[in-house]
């Protein structure tokens, strides 16, 4: 057979040279592909520009951005300028790709459903906040002003933060993943972001995250605890006039952020903080405007000066917020940047407005402009005409009473009464017919021994109102029944000496409780007999026995009107 030629012999260095190389070969690098950056063997710029092309390995390149970006946000800024720009646009690349990736394979969302996970999303979001945490700018403007973003650096924090925002968004669509962002870092962060913006679409963007959030209890904890509603309101009420150009991109941004308030004031476990921390800022119409949305209605309604009796609003009280919040929000930011997570307003602290002193508010409503609006529509006329009667019965059993504040409550009740009749079967229910008699039999009684004129015109609103409760089938056959008795509480008001509207008052009360279509009609009649009512009635029409005794009761208002009723 053919000799086979030996090998040829080794290297004299004894194989160093195949090492070096090796080395190379395992360096080389093809020109055009210098600078690329290439995660689980997939180049993300070209992913970017191909989002939809199917990847053989999501996972693992869902996870090898995590980690890139985690380790960009770590690594100290490079010496060399051109390396900080590949850096700084490679770790723009892998944001970009993360919300690609996720978008196009939703399931990747789980892989990020952790704390850990989310953490170098939050780095990115708040390289941002961090920069404009000391911009001093008006709290009306949604960007900051030119030269702040003018440097390469605050250009490339803002595009990172909005694209991180946007990779959130996304992922809220995993329940997971709202559980593992519902966390007072990222809801501050947020927060932050909506008070001082990057830009608006980082406003849109974070508004669009807090509203996945608002249902959950840390959001709404945060919003009350952690200057989370003073930053929202902030943005609702600008110290800054608003650009015309942008117009329509701020209402539409402070729409969502008046419906993000509504939402986190209607959480079940901290709404009801967050909707008291609006009422020490707000009169209570407007704060209620806010809870109840939509979000639109809202914002006009700050917008609007009004004169209602649930809202009491002109533009010096806007203008006046709007500077005391932009107050709050630099305490709450000073605060926050020493590390204190919490803040909230001084114990006991309120803002004050002229216009409202001397209004007398009850139930959310202004009593002199419910008189004033006969027949306006309240938002809970049940909860209203409540905190009216239960303010009046209290006023009135207070010593010494005070009868003006009580003619004007029990005046509020009977207008809120005939406005909606059918409350009236509501305060029945809650017993205030017993209630109300009780206090006037008391009056009565007192009236009857010589006691002041106080009494007498307390005891005169008790009347009106129970005047105005028996004008309903349930009030009727209440008094009936009632305890004290209707008919001996009453008897004092037939002497000839009372004032005339005062004993037509009282006829009146008596007749709607004999209605026909009262179950207890009989009860009545056998309590009138026995009280000598009818020799008290044929007295009053015997004209031989009228006198101009001293007034033993009168009536605040008569049935209609305003003052004192003499005999």
């Amino acid at each position: 057979p053919p000799a086979i030629s030996p090998p040829p012999p080794p290297p004299a260095d004894g194989g160093a040279s195949a090492a070096v190389a090796a080395g190379s070969a395992a360096d080389f690098r093809f020109a055009s592909l210098q600078g690329e950056l290439a995660v689980a063997g997939v180049y993300v710029r070209v992913f970017n520009a191909q989002p939809n092309f199917a990847l053989a390995n999501p996972q693992d390149f869902c996870k090898g951005l995590v980690v890139y970006v985690k380790k960009a946000l770590e690594m100290p800024p490079a010496g060399c300028a051109e390396e900080e720009s590949r850096r700084r646009e490679h770790l723009r690349q892998a944001l970009a790709a993360l919300g690609h990736a996720v978008e196009g394979h939703p399931r990747l969302a789980q892989l990020l459903a952790s704390r850990p996970a989310l953490a170098p999303l939050l780095a990115a979001l708040e390289l941002s906040c961090t920069r404009l945490h000391g911009v001093e700018m008006p709290t009306g403007a949604l960007e900051p002003p030119p030269s702040v973003m003018e440097s390469p650096e605050a250009r490339h924090d803002a595009e990172v933060a909005s694209l991180a925002l946007a990779v959130l968004v996304r992922l809220t669509a995993h329940a997971g993943c709202v559980e593992a962002l519902a966390e007072s870092r990222a809801l501050r962060a947020a927060l932050w972001t909506v008070h001082r913006p990057s830009s608006e679409a980082a406003a849109g963007l974070a508004l669009r995250l807090l509203h996945s959030l608002a249902p959950t209890p840390a959001a709404a904890w945060v919003a009350a605890g952690q200057g989370g509603t003073v930053y929202l309101m902030s943005s609702l009420l600008p110290t800054a006039p608003l650009d015309e150009a942008r117009r329509e991109t701020v209402a539409t941004l402070q729409a969502a952020t008046a419906s993000l308030v509504g939402r986190l004031a209607a959480q079940p476990l901290h709404g009801p903080r967050v909707h008291l921390l609006l009422e020490r800022l707000l009169p209570p119409g407007l704060a209620a405007a806010l809870r109840d949305g939509p979000g639109e209605a809202a914002v006009q309604a700050l917008r609007t000066p009004s004169e209602t009796p649930e809202r009491l609003w002109s533009a010096g009280m806007a203008t006046a917020l709007a500077e005391e919040l932009a107050h709050l929000t630099s305490l709450a930011r000073t605060a926050q940047a020493g590390g204190a997570a919490e803040w909230a307003l001084p114990e006991g602290w309120r803002l004050e407005h002229p216009l409202l002193e001397g209004e007398e508010l009850v139930a959310g409503v202004y009593l002199r402009l419910l008189l004033r609006h006969p027949g306006f529509p309240l938002r809970e006329p049940r909860t209203t005409l409540q905190g009216l009667l239960e303010a009046y019965v209290k006023e009135a059993a207070s010593r010494p009473a005070g009868p003006q504040r009580a003619a004007l409550l029990a005046a509020a009740a009977c207008q809120v009464l005939r406005d909606s009749p059918a409350l009236g079967d509501h305060a029945v229910g809650l017993g205030y017919t017993d209630r109300l008699l009780g206090l006037l039999a008391g009056r009565l009684t007192s009236s009857g021994g010589g006691t002041s004129s106080a009494a007498d015109e307390v005891a005169g609103t008790a009347l009106r109102l129970l005047h105005q409760l028996t004008a309903v089938d349930a009030g009727a056959e209440a008094a009936a029944r009632a305890s004290p008795p209707l008919v001996r509480t009453l008897m004092p008001a037939l002497d000839t000496g009372s004032p005339a509207a005062a004993t037509a008052l009282a006829l009146e009360t008596l007749e709607r409780s004999l209605s026909t279509a009262s179950r207890f009609r009989d009860l009545l009649v056998e309590a009138a007999l026995a009280e000598g009512l009818v020799p008290a009635l044929l007295q009053r029409l015997d004209w031989r026995s009228g006198q101009d005794g001293g007034a033993a009761l009168s009536v605040p208002g008569g049935s209609g009107g305003g003052g004192s009723v003499g005999g």
